[in-house]
C-alpha cells in the first residue's frame, strides 16, 4: 500500500484557499487529486473538508489508529492521512526506527510517502516533501517592488 501523510497545522484548518489566506495551499489539493484514494483518515482536530477536490474520497477519523492499524485495514490501496506535523514525524520515526525527537516536525502542507505491506515491510519514500508548494510559489506573479533597474549596453 502507499500511504501519504499530509502535515496539517491543526490550529489552521480552514478550507483550501490561496497561499497566505490561512488555509492549506491549493497546490496540496491539486497534487493529491492526481491519485486515487481508498480512504482519507484525519485526526479529530482536522476537518475532513480541509482539502478541496477530494470530496468523493471516503473519510474516517484516525482516533487511536496507528500506522500498523491503517496498513492492516487497507492492503494494496492508496491511503491519505491528514495529521498534525508531530504525528507525521512520529509515524516516520517508527518506520525508520529512530526516536521521535530526532526528526523535525513535518512542514505544514508537506507530503510524506510511506510504502508498506501487511508482511511488515516499510519504506520511507519521502519525508516532508514541499516541492508542490515551491512550484506554486514559482508560478505566482511577482509583486511590483517599485525598484527600477536599467541595463545599458
Amino acid at each position: 500500500m502507499d500511504l501519504v501523510l499530509v502535515a496539517v497545522d491543526t490550529a489552521d484548518t480552514a478550507p483550501v484557499g490561496p497561499v497566505g489566506s490561512g488555509a492549506l495551499p491549493a497546490a496540496v489539493g491539486r497534487r493529491l487529486a492526481t491519485e486515487d484514494w481508498a480512504v482519507a483518515y484525519h485526526e479529530r482536530e482536522v476537518r475532513p473538508g480541509v482539502l478541496a477536490g477530494l470530496d468523493e474520497v471516503p473519510t474516517a477519523v484516525l482516533d487511536e489508529l496507528g500506522l500498523e492499524d491503517v496498513v492492516q485495514r487497507h492492503p494494496g490501496g492508496n491511503v491519505l492521512v491528514l495529521a498534525a506535523p508531530a504525528t507525521v514525524a512520529a509515524w516516520v520515526a517508527a518506520v525508520v526506527d529512530v526516536a521521535g525527537d530526532h526528526l523535525a516536525p513535518a512542514a505544514p502542507g508537506s507530503l510524506t510517502r510511506i510504502r508498506a505491506s501487511r508482511r511488515g515491510h516499510r519504506n520511507l519514500i519521502s519525508y516532508s516533501d514541499t516541492l508542490h508548494l515551491a512550484e506554486e510559489r514559482a508560478t505566482r506573479p511577482r509583486k511590483e517592488t517599485g525598484c527600477q533597474t536599467s541595463m545599458s549596453s
